[in-house]
């Protein structure tokens, strides 16, 4: 290693180090955390320290530095799409500032078309803190005057006008599902008016406050919990969805990228976790009756699909797992209508 190598490392290594504060003392965050916080057990509070205390307390505590960058805000609407010609396709980054206007033009074009049976709204890796935005995007699912949500200043109600739009709903949620867009999800499944498919989320639909600590540091402690349109608290401990499909993060950031993209075991570092797998083989695309046959009591699909013989790799068909159990979901409600 050079002398210039050892020098630049050393820099990198003094600057991180000269801005690591201290932890703060546990009985000062112990006492925050007593107060703000309800509902903890007593082996919560009697962490040895302060941070197997937050680490006990899962999205519900955070320590902050004050040297800690904001994250960037995201676009409301990532990206749109048409699949198969009548499945609208939503997927949002941010809820916040004018994502409920965004979101009502991009559903207003999608109305125009009259082939049009349902729409899937993927949340994958979405966030915000606007709860006030969350209620006004559900508010455009809804009939008028439904309940909505709950964030510590009464319930909120859609508008007194016509649901933009009356189609059934594919949430798709991962860990990564977070806060605003967490309470999103959970107001349209508590309404009826969307299935929830992918991973748990994150659990941090809550109202969050800062604390200054002594250290300098801040304490940001979940001090409310978001309600639901039947007064009922969003699971502090995230949203559990109506059909389990668990992928990688990596993998479904690759998907997200290209949802027809044929991702194959052991040629690089994306793969999938037990609840979906992936295989050199090529596997044929599950219908809404494989759906029913293979999923089982604790609502997971099975880890291996039925194969089907070998068979020309076909572009059109998408292969993001979770995506396409939310059209094959759209595709079996829209069936069971026509009949």
């Amino acid at each position: 290693m050079s002398k210039r190598t050892l020098v630049w490392l050393a820099a990198i290594t003094g600057g991180l180090l000269a801005h690591a504060a201290p932890p703060p003392p546990l009985p000062e965050v112990l006492e925050l955390v007593r107060t703000h916080l309800s509902g903890l057990s007593t082996e919560q509070l009697q962490a040895p320290a302060v941070d197997e205390l937050l680490a006990g307390l899962g999205a519900r505590a955070r320590l902050l530095e004050d040297y800690e960058e904001p994250a960037s805000p995201q676009p409301a609407v990532v990206a749109t799409e048409l699949y198969e010609g009548r499945f609208a396709y939503l997927r949002l980054g941010e809820v916040g500032a004018d994502a409920a206007t965004e979101l009502a033009q991009r559903l207003t074009q999608f109305q125009g078309n009259p082939a049009l049976a349902g729409c899937v709204l993927d949340l994958r890796f979405a966030g915000g803190r606007d709860f006030r935005v969350a209620a006004e995007m559900a508010g455009e699912f809804l009939p008028p005057g439904t309940p909505v949500l709950d964030w510590g200043q009464g319930m909120f109600r859609g508008p007194a006008t016509n649901q933009l739009f009356s189609h059934p709903v594919a949430v798709l949620v991962n860990r990564q599902t977070r806060g605003a867009a967490e309470a999103l999800a959970a107001t349209l499944r508590q309404a009826g008016v969307a299935l929830l498919i992918g991973n748990a989320t994150a659990g941090e639909a809550s109202v969050f406050r800062d604390f200054d600590l002594t250290t300098g540091q801040r304490l940001r402690l979940a001090v409310a919990p978001v309600r639901a349109g039947d007064g009922e608290p969003i699971p502090a401990n995230g949203l559990e969805p109506d059909l389990r499909v668990i992928l990688t993060p990596e993998v479904e950031r690759a998907y997200l990228r290209d949802p027809f993209t044929l991702i194959r075991s052991g040629t690089n570092s994306l793969t999938a976790t037990n609840s979906i797998t992936t295989s050199v083989r090529v596997r044929r695309r599950l219908t809404e009756a494989d759906l029913v046959r293979e999923k089982n009591a604790a609502g997971e699909t099975k880890a291996t699909p039925s194969l089907a013989p070998a068979e020309p790799v076909d572009p059109k068909v998408v292969r993001d797992p979770v995506l396409a159990r939310g059209i094959d979901f759209l595709k079996g409600l829209a069936l069971a209508r026509s009949r």
